[in-house]
Formats: structure tokens, C-alpha cells, sequence
């Protein structure tokens, strides 16, 4: 598997919920908060496109503790709505 490519945004909709995501810290060491305003999930993917791990989200601040198999490095976190359409896709860096 390989990680999906960045879409283009095409309704405002998309826009206005994209921006009332948050992810912080970055870079993240262990833990990796995630606030959104719907449920959803969050997918981090390493720079070859493996899926390291899988997420459920809730609408509210989430904080994630990262795995073990999580080592310095650049990733891709992909977050998206409970139906799975991508909210947002971005570049992570983890600092071991």
C-alpha cells in the first residue's frame, strides 16, 4: 500500500473544516494531539508509504501515544471524517 496523494480541495465546506484541524506538536516526540471538530480517524503512514498506525478520532482534542515502531523520521499523517473522506494530509516529523 502506498499512502494517497494530496487532493485538491473543492468545496468551502472542506476548507472551513480543514481549518479547524489542529496537529501539534511538530515536530512530536511521543505524544501527538489531534483536535477536530467531527469524529474521525488518523492514519500515519511512513515516507515509503507503509501504514505505521490507525486512529479513531473523537470531536474534541484527541492525544495519540505514539508506538514503539514510530522512530525518528518524516511521516504522512493522514486525518480524515468518520465516512473516510480526507480532511487534511500532511507532513509529520517524529524525534526519537
Amino acid at each position: 500500500d502506498t499512502f494517497p496523494s494530496c487532493g485538491q480541495v473543492t468545496d468551502v465546506q472542506d476548507v472551513n473544516l480543514a481549518e479547524q484541524v489542529a496537529v501539534y506538536p511538530n515536530p512530536v516526540t511521543i505524544e501527538l494531539n489531534i483536535d477536530m471538530p467531527v469524529n474521525g480517524v488518523a492514519r500515519l503512514y511512513d515516507m515509503k508509504g507503509a501504514l505505521v498506525f490507525t486512529h479513531v478520532l473523537a470531536s474534541s482534542r484527541n492525544t495519540i501515544l505514539l508506538p514503539d515502531n514510530c522512530t525518528t523520521g518524516l511521516y504522512v499523517l493522514q486525518v480524515s471524517d468518520k465516512s473516510g473522506k480526507r480532511i487534511i494530509t500532511k507532513k509529520l516529523a517524529v524525534v526519537r
